[in-house]
């Protein structure tokens, strides 16, 4: 929605791919893959959004575009790329991406100069929102993992364990050093 409410940018799929409108009936962007994250920029002149090209597949670039003008690509191909909101400011484009396992990170993306890390998470994360103080709206997704298996003489199923992805246990007063759990093994990390 844009930040008066007056228009949205939506996602809509057709027997083409998806295309991204914004106002709605207004097509800035058509891929044979697939958009998520449309945000209007708080200037209302642009939608940041993640562009994924393979469909079911979620590593994508994030991408900007105005009406009347071409896409921009933003940065290289992201694994996990779930989330995708405006700057504070409203110049850059601010991604959640990665995993648990490879790592997972809140990146800044600017359309003048290079990328920066803001934040390097243990966890699987999407950034919904960035307030215009600055503060994020994240969550941390885990996915839970569970076991089963079945006799080879019977139907029933059993239950032989379960974990989930990743928990946060706590971070150093220096803000340099978190602990938590991965897969179910102690992990730390030094950022």
């Amino acid at each position: 929605i844009a930040p008066d409410g007056s228009s949205f940018a939506i996602v809509r799929a057709d027997g083409l791919g998806q295309r991204l409108e914004y106002p709605i009936g207004t097509t800035l962007y058509r891929t044979l893959g697939w958009i998520s994250s449309p945000r209007i920029s708080r200037d209302s002149r642009r939608v940041a959004f993640a562009d994924h090209p393979i469909l079911g597949d979620d590593q994508g670039t994030v991408a900007i575009v105005e009406p009347g003008g071409v896409p921009r690509t933003l940065s290289e191909p992201l694994n996990f790329l779930h989330g995708v909101a405006w700057s504070a400011a409203g110049g850059e484009v601010l991604a959640s991406y990665g995993s648990t396992r490879e790592g997972a990170f809140v990146t800044e993306f600017s359309p003048t100069g290079p990328a920066r890390t803001l934040l390097r998470l243990m966890t699987t994360s999407r950034l919904h929102d960035v307030a215009a103080n600055g503060a994020l709206l994240l969550t941390a997704d885990s996915v839970p993992i569970s076991i089963e298996g079945r006799l080879a003489e019977g139907l029933a199923r059993l239950a032989i364990g379960s974990g989930t992805g990743a928990v946060v246990g706590g971070i150093s007063e220096d803000g340099t050093i978190m602990i938590g759990t991965a897969g179910g093994s102690l992990e730390q990390g030094e950022y």
